[in-house]
């Protein structure tokens, strides 16, 4: 009876007991258990701890708690990435464009440094050009008024001559032409003259040589036209045999005499049409008027027509005289001419050769 009542009351003891002291004594029993486990160097025994959670409690979950304190927890990693995706992206810092943009402007005041330093060098270049230029012109000048005072000097010089000898001073090809300053002046007289001014000058360029073809007045009030070269040391020589016109034989007396044997004579030279006496055959032959200074004397020349001599006559005639009429061209020539044996005609001549398209003899003759 006793027992009976023992257990009743133990029983109803029991039955006092809560439900929240129950879990209470619950998890300090199982915290008892774990730590005797601990000190015994036993693992908990994880079966029996997972009965207890089993059970229900009122207290709160720990894992709920954090699971919803930390969303993570139940998504783990890959949640945590694709929540990280799911952002706006944020812009980052164009690092390529911001160093391109440095190197651009570097290179952009390299560029600027460069065309500054080479406008700096071509200023001074082009100042330096100019200072040349403008010394090179000042030099041509002087040059220019030298030579023009050495020409001078040697045309005053030639005028004022009183001999051969000083005549052939300051004339070309003075040892060719010494035997025909000494025939010419045989019948002519040497007269000095006296320079005044130049009038005139006209350069001229004669097989690849420098000539000058001045005009001037002689004190007298004459006017003299004088071709002068211009030789390589700079010095000037007059040319004599045109300043005369030299002949071998005066024309007159040649004409008159009908001389037989070639000469070679200073003529001026236009196309003519008289074709008589041994001449008449136009399909043979073409007609020259000649004539020659100070003298009113002329003759008619003829040469083989096609011949190469008639296209050295023609091209001479065409080539100085462009803007004249045919009928008025007249060029000087020099002439190899002579009268046919028993020519019939006074005046008509047959031409040999061309020798020269002028009066001068820019090189010596080789025949």
């Amino acid at each position: 009876m006793d027992k009976r009542r023992s257990k009743e009351k133990k029983s109803s003891e029991l039955k006092v007991v809560s439900e929240d002291d129950a879990t209470r004594l619950s998890a300090e029993s199982e915290t008892t258990d774990v730590s005797k486990d601990d000190a015994q160097g036993k693992m908990p025994d994880f079966k029996r701890s997972a009965s207890l959670r089993g059970k229900k409690s009122n207290e709160p979950d720990l894992s709920s708690l954090l699971d919803h304190s930390s969303p993570s927890s139940n998504t783990g990693v890959g949640a945590v990435q694709e929540e990280e995706w799911g952002r706006k992206p944020t812009k980052s810092a164009p690092v390529g464009w911001i160093i391109l943009g440095g190197l651009f402007l570097v290179g952009l005041a390299v560029w600027a440094l460069i065309a500054l330093r080479d406008g700096q060098d071509e200023m001074a270049s082009a100042v330096v050009k100019k200072e040349e230029l403008a010394e090179s012109r000042a030099k041509e000048d002087q040059e220019a008024r030298d030579n023009m005072q050495r020409m001078k000097n040697t045309v005053r010089q030639y005028l004022a001559a009183e001999s051969i000898a000083a005549k052939l001073a300051v004339s070309r090809h003075a040892d060719r032409v010494k035997p025909l300053m000494e025939h010419y002046y045989e019948t002519h007289d040497l007269k000095p003259e006296a320079f005044e001014q130049l009038d005139s000058m006209r350069a001229l360029a004669l097989d690849g040589r420098s000539f000058v073809l001045t005009t001037i007045s002689l004190k007298n009030g004459e006017k003299r036209a004088l071709l002068v070269e211009h030789l390589e040391d700079g010095s000037y020589q007059v040319e004599w045999e045109s300043d005369v016109c030299y002949q071998p034989i005066d024309w007159a007396k040649f004409l008159e005499q009908r001389v037989t044997e070639p000469k070679d004579m200073r003529v001026f030279v236009s196309r003519d049409s008289f074709y008589a006496y041994e001449f008449r055959d136009e399909s043979k032959y073409q007609c020259y008027r000649l004539t020659t200074r100070d003298s009113g004397e002329h003759a008619f020349g003829y040469v083989g027509r096609d011949s190469a001599e008639m296209s050295k006559i023609e091209n001479a005639i065409d080539a100085s005289r462009a803007g004249q009429s045919q009928a008025s061209k007249t060029e000087p020539m020099i002439l190899r001419i002579r009268f046919p044996e028993e020519g019939r005609s006074k005046r008509s001549v047959i031409i040999e050769k061309q020798v020269t398209p002028h009066w001068i003899h820019v090189n010596p003759p080789s025949e």
